[in-house]
């Protein structure tokens, strides 16, 4: 599965803020978009890296997530191999709504079953 990283680059004494979109092989670098929201910015450059490299052909979705030095860009859904369902263990579900239980219990919360 491939991700985008993308990181704010500032100005220089030549060059405006720019943003990189990188997947760690391929990267494009794209002015920053001070006009637009925060986030359309961001996904400006993805969606910019996407289409240089050609991917999504049918569609899909791109989730974001912000890090220490940017955000980072994954793909739902995109090709077989990459898509992954977790699918706890009856065990396991049981355990965390027992967990998430007693954490609103201890926060005077109502737990509903």
């Amino acid at each position: 599965m491939k991700t985008i990283e993308c990181k704010y680059l500032g100005p220089t004494n030549f060059r405006g803020s720019r943003i990189k979109a990188t997947d760690g092989d391929h990267s494009i670098t794209v002015d920053y978009d001070h006009g637009a929201r925060r986030e359309d910015a961001w996904d400006g450059a993805a969606r910019a890296f996407v289409d240089m490299m050609g991917w999504l052909p049918n569609g899909g979705r791109m989730h974001r997530g912000d890090t220490k030095s940017g955000m980072v860009y994954v793909f739902e859904g995109y090709g077989d191999s990459s898509t992954l369902e977790f699918k706890p263990s009856p065990e396991r579900h049981a355990t965390e709504r027992k967990r998430l239980s007693d954490i609103m219990v201890r926060n005077g919360l109502k737990a509903t079953e």
